[in-house]
């Protein structure tokens, strides 16, 4: 329950950090020319979470939650298995 507290916590930070850093764009005209910067989430982003002997749940939240705040589509996270052949 400890972790678990402490996760949803970092979860929360880690939204509220990163839904400050959203762009939305701009234009600038003047009487000769127009500027624009149209800003558009990637469509897909695989994310490698290391392995070994130790779990690494705050990579998946710090890579995760950007990238759904970002507006991407589809989200791949990808690790190796352990010397048993399994992902855990």
């Amino acid at each position: 329950e400890e972790l678990m507290d402490a996760l949803l916590a970092a979860k929360e930070n880690i939204e509220r950090y990163h839904e400050k850093q959203l762009q939305t764009g701009y234009k600038i005209k003047s009487e000769i020319s127009s500027i624009q910067q149209i800003v558009n989430p990637i469509e897909r982003v695989g994310i490698y979470i290391p392995g070994g002997k130790a779990a690494y749940p705050s990579t998946v939240l710090m890579n995760a939650i950007p990238a759904k705040i970002a507006g991407v589509n589809e989200i791949v996270i990808v690790t190796p298995p352990n010397k048993e052949g399994n992902v855990k």
